[in-house]
């Protein structure tokens, strides 16, 4: 009995392939998935080792380019590469945005027992940036 065919890899969900030479890659990235920050942080992840071309296809799709600086590094590898990093810094925009209140507390509390809250500003010491003439 042959041995079963392994499927080649797809893409995660919100990510498509729209095509793929030798020298390039691109993916279709679905932003009610991934957002624009989340996709221009991993883009620029990547400048290292490709140049990359963002586009937008429409409301909810920007496309990327991939194209390796070094050709003998397979595209498949890096398109993995690029979804993994997608998620990771999914991951890091969901940590940040629940922790948030936690650290504008701690930020809160800083400054209140620094004192800094506590020092009156001048109103002559302030730049209005308003000049009379005479």
């Amino acid at each position: 009995m042959p041995s079963p065919k392994a499927d080649p890899p797809t893409a995660p969900s919100g990510i498509d392939l729209r095509s793929q030479s030798e020298a390039a890659l691109e993916l279709i990235i679905d932003t009610s998935l991934y957002t624009d920050a989340v996709i221009f942080k991993a883009s620029y992840w990547f400048t290292d080792r490709c140049y990359l071309l963002l586009e937008r296809q429409d409301s909810n799709h920007v496309l990327v380019r991939l194209t390796p600086r070094d050709l003998s590094i397979p595209l498949s590898a890096i398109a993995g590469e690029f979804c993994n990093e997608l998620i990771n810094r999914r991951v890091q925009q969901l940590v940040s945005d629940e922790t948030r209140m936690i650290r504008e507390l701690i930020v809160a509390q800083a400054f209140a027992e620094s004192g800094l809250t506590d020092v009156p500003v001048q109103p002559d010491s302030v730049d209005t940036g308003t000049s009379q003439g005479s």
